[in-house]
């Protein structure tokens, strides 16, 4: 398995496992170094302290450095049973104290907490590009938290129907990253 490296906190420079793709007809798009980097320099100022929902964790790249950086708690929700094994270990190697992992579809986890009235400061969500992106944003904006936000990772050369409703817009080659705040 090819690694990735982490970019920040103190987790910098450690590898963690990307799962192996391909090998039952599933390839993991990993949020790249240069988009997390982006990312936690646009969140920085609201990330020391906060709750972090990571969904589609995949290998947990951008919910570990979020633990590593400061969030109190980090959720990782993912629900590919190989990918989510890939998850566990690498949850296991780095040890944060505060990071939870959640075996479970994104949505289904998603109604289950607006339900349960969890909310979160942050919430970060990467589906696969090959999803349809239409309504994502109602089942992710009901769990963050008064003066949060939530970032919704996608593929640059789509137009998401919620895409009229952001608040900032970022592009980083085929990935952007959408942003609504509280």
């Amino acid at each position: 398995m090819a690694g990735l490296v982490l970019t920040g906190g103190i987790f910098r420079s450690r590898k963690i496992e990307r799962y192996a793709d391909g090998r039952d007809g599933v390839t993991l798009r990993p949020t790249s170094g240069k988009v997390r980097q982006a990312l936690f320099n646009i969140l920085q100022n609201r990330l020391t302290g906060s709750r972090f929902l990571d969904l589609f964790a995949g290998s947990g790249s951008v919910g570990l450095e979020a633990a590593g950086r400061g969030a109190s708690l980090v959720d990782l929700v993912e629900c590919h049973p190989g990918i989510f094994k890939t998850l566990g270990k690498n949850v296991k190697k780095l040890s944060p104290e505060n990071v939870r992992i959640r075996k479970s579809d994104a949505i289904s986890f998603c109604s289950r907490a607006k339900v349960q009235n969890q909310l979160y400061d942050i919430v970060f969500a990467d589906p696969p590009f090959t999803r349809d992106f239409s309504g994502l944003d109602k089942q992710l904006l009901p769990l963050v938290a008064d003066k949060g936000c939530c970032v919704i990772q996608f593929p640059s050369g789509i137009s998401p129907d919620w895409l009229s409703s952001i608040d900032n817009l970022k592009k980083y080659g085929e990935s952007s990253l959408a942003f609504f705040y509280n």
